[in-house]
C-alpha cells in the first residue's frame, strides 16, 4: 500500500483514491491505515469509493478526506463525517443519462440495464442517506462520475437538476455551490477558486439564462475566460 502510493507520487499525482468497498469491504485494518498515513505523510488528501454505510463509517473512522459516491447512511455515520468534517461528492450522472433511453442507446446501454436504472431513479429511498446527511450539514459537492457509460464530461446541468429533485441540494442557489465554493473546498482551492473575489483565478462562463432559476442555462455558454483571458465567444 506505501509502495503503491509512493509511486502515484513519484508519477505527479496530487491526489489518492482507494476503492473501499464494491460488494465487500476491501483492505485489511493495517492496510487502510498504511494508505491514509502513507498519502497524508506526502502532502496529499486521499478519498475513497465508498457506497454503502458499513464502508462509509470505517474510511471516515480510518481519517479519509473525502467520500466519493456515498450511500445508505446511518446516524452515527453521518455524526462522524460532521466531526471530521469529511465532504462526500455526489456522482448521480450515471444514474440520470442511462436512466434516458434516447440517451443511454447511443451509448451502447443494454435495455435491461436502462430499466434498472429508470427504477433506481424513480426511488427517492435509494437517496435518503445522502438527503439526511446533506440536511444535517454534511458539505455535499459535484462530480459526475465522467467516464461511466454515457456519462460525458460536459453532462453537469441534468445531475445538478437530480440532486434538487431528490433533496441533496435545497434549491438551484445551492446546486451552484455544491459545483463552485464546496468543490474548490473538497480539492482544497479555496483560496484559487470557487467564488468571484479579487485575487482569484478569473476563471468564468458566461451563460444564456439564469441558472438560478434553470439549471439547464448552463448548457449554453456563450463566453468562456480563464485565468482573465477570454477562449471562447
Amino acid at each position: 500500500m506505501r509502495r503503491a502510493v509512493r509511486e502515484q507520487v513519484r508519477g505527479g499525482a496530487d491526489l489518492i483514491k482507494i476503492m473501499a468497498c464494491h460488494d465487500t469491504l476491501e483492505f485489511t485494518d493495517e492496510e487502510l491505515t498504511a494508505v491514509i498515513d502513507e498519502t497524508h505523510r506526502n502532502g496529499l488528501t486521499i478519498t475513497a469509493h465508498a457506497t454503502y454505510d458499513a464502508c462509509i463509517e470505517r474510511v471516515a473512522r480510518f481519517g479519509v478526506d473525502c467520500i466519493e459516491h456515498g450511500g445508505s447512511m446511518s446516524e452515527s455515520t453521518i455524526a462522524i463525517l460532521l466531526e471530521k468534517g469529511i465532504p462526500i461528492v455526489t456522482t448521480f450522472a450515471p444514474l440520470v443519462q442511462q436512466s434516458q433511453p434516447e440517451v443511454a442507446r447511443r451509448f451502447g446501454i443494454p435495455e435491461w440495464k436502462i430499466e434498472e436504472r429508470k427504477k433506481a431513479v424513480a426511488n427517492p429511498t435509494r437517496f435518503e442517506g445522502l438527503v439526511s446527511a446533506a440536511r444535517a450539514g454534511v458539505h455535499i459537492a459535484f462530480g459526475t462520475d465522467a467516464g461511466s457509460p454515457a456519462v460525458e464530461h460536459d453532462v453537469i446541468a441534468p445531475e445538478l437538476a437530480f440532486m434538487v429533485s431528490v433533496g441533496v441540494c435545497s434549491d438551484n442557489m445551492d446546486a451552484l455551490a455544491a459545483i463552485t465554493v464546496r468543490g474548490a473546498r473538497v480539492n482544497r482551492m479555496e483560496e484559487e477558486l470557487g467564488t468571484l473575489e479579487v485575487g482569484k483565478a478569473a476563471d468564468l462562463i458566461v451563460v444564456d439564462g439564469r441558472p438560478d432559476e434553470d439549471l439547464r442555462a448552463l448548457e449554453r455558454v456563450t463566453t468562456t475566460f480563464v485565468g482573465g483571458r477570454r477562449m471562447h465567444g
